[in-house]
């Protein structure tokens, strides 16, 4: 492995992954770069432009090509002479569904395997633990804490749906409204 002299960095994307990466080396060799530095190339959301909202470290993005394409690109970047930077930014991983170990985690509560990954104040919400994207108490949603600004002028905001989200059983009680016998209706069909 030979030390980073002039790196040019590829934010790779959906419309823009390892193939047409590939197809740029031997221009990027010509202007004296030695190694590629490429985006995050691990799975993220789908349809996520940068991929820092990582679903599956494990598994190489299918959007940029998957692993093949990746391969592809660093024996292309390889055969130059140049080398390959990845980002791979371990605590960017995605709040989402998507995520296997996130909706274990919302499943399972501490029980779950991955819930030490995740910044979860398990003594929240009468102890069933409230994620950062749960807001404030009550469900009113708001920042963490439920604290606001005092500016004089009202802010624009963007009012967007809760996404449902899976929760533990043990939960349920807390959370459901009142009149409704569970909360997890969508989840037990």
């Amino acid at each position: 492995m030979t030390a980073p002299l002039s790196t040019c960095r590829l934010q790779l994307e959906p419309g823009f992954g390892f193939a047409r990466a590939a197809a740029r080396v031997d221009y990027l060799r010509r202007l004296g770069i030695s190694h590629l530095y490429l985006s995050p190339i691990a799975e993220a959301r789908a349809g996520s432009p940068r991929g820092y909202d990582v679903t599956d470290p494990n598994r190489v993005r299918a959007e940029l090509g998957g692993r093949e394409a990746f391969e592809r690109l660093a024996g292309v970047a390889r055969g130059a002479g140049l080398g390959v930077i990845i980002d791979m930014v371990p605590n960017h991983l995605a709040a989402s569904i998507e995520n296997p170990w996130w909706r274990e985690t919302l499943e399972k509560g501490r029980d779950a395997d991955a819930a030490a990954i995740f910044d979860i104040d398990w003594d929240a919400g009468g102890g069933g633990g409230a994620p950062p994207t749960a807001g404030r108490k009550g469900g009113r949603g708001g920042p963490r804490g439920g604290r606001r600004s005092r500016s004089s002028r009202p802010k624009p905001r963007r009012r967007q749906p809760v996404p449902a989200l899976p929760v533990t059983a043990g939960s349920c009680a807390r959370v459901r409204r009142p009149g409704t016998t569970s909360c997890c209706r969508r989840w037990r069909r």
